[in-house]
């Protein structure tokens, strides 16, 4: 009985310390299309050097690459329509596919290595060179049936946003969208981030 105690106490602590270190950190959502000068601008002018400033280590940052498109499926086949034509949404698989290779800071470079391009579509292998990555994997999976499936993957979890986004880049803190989340991202996304941690939590360096 008395180890059945022990045992109890010993995983609330742990639940109780890993709950704590969730909350103390913040949840940043970046719904995005790859070739929307918008996301662009959001990419290479604030994500980009925000995460920089603040790193990761209390930042839980998810890049969703796919914005207003849609799909349709016929059998095995899954077909993409998007805002700005077929080589957007050869970006956003190759995006798509990165996301499922690379971690989270690996992969933000590589976004906005992409993102900085002047035709950031194209600009998948020389990228991957710079870092050092494998791009024949996120290559292959982009022009096969895996790449189709993880783009579809963002697509869902893209509509399944409430409120539905009226805005390319539509950004998430906290899971949460609000308009004033909204115009703060894309003006003063640092300050956003370091505004909304909760109170008591040890902040990023960089937010002092």
């Amino acid at each position: 009985m008395k180890m059945l105690f022990a045992v109890v106490t010993l995983l609330t602590f742990f639940s109780l310390k890993v709950d704590g270190q969730q909350a103390d950190k913040v949840s940043l959502g970046v719904y995005y299309e790859t070739l929307c000068p918008d996301s662009i601008a959001f990419i290479t002018y604030q994500l980009y050097p925000t995460i920089q400033s603040l790193g990761l280590e209390k930042i839980n940052v998810d890049l969703v690459p796919f914005g207003k498109a849609s799909w349709t499926e016929s059998g095995s086949t899954i077909s993409f329509s998007c805002q700005h034509g077929e080589r957007e949404c050869k970006g956003n698989k190759i995006q798509a596919c990165a996301k499922s290779e690379l971690d989270t800071s690996a992969l933000i470079k590589f976004v906005n290595c992409m993102e900085s391009a002047s035709s950031p579509d194209r600009a998948g292998k020389s990228c991957a060179q710079k870092q050092g990555l494998n791009y024949t994997t996120i290559e292959n999976c982009a022009n096969g049936a895996k790449g189709s499936q993880l783009l579809k993957e963002q697509g869902v979890a893209t509509k399944s946003l409430v409120p539905k986004p009226n805005f390319i880049p539509w950004i998430t803190v906290n899971n949460q969208h609000t308009s004033d989340i909204q115009n703060r991202a894309l003006d003063d996304l640092k300050g956003l981030l370091c505004d909304s941690f909760p109170q008591g939590a040890t902040k990023p360096s960089g937010c002092k």
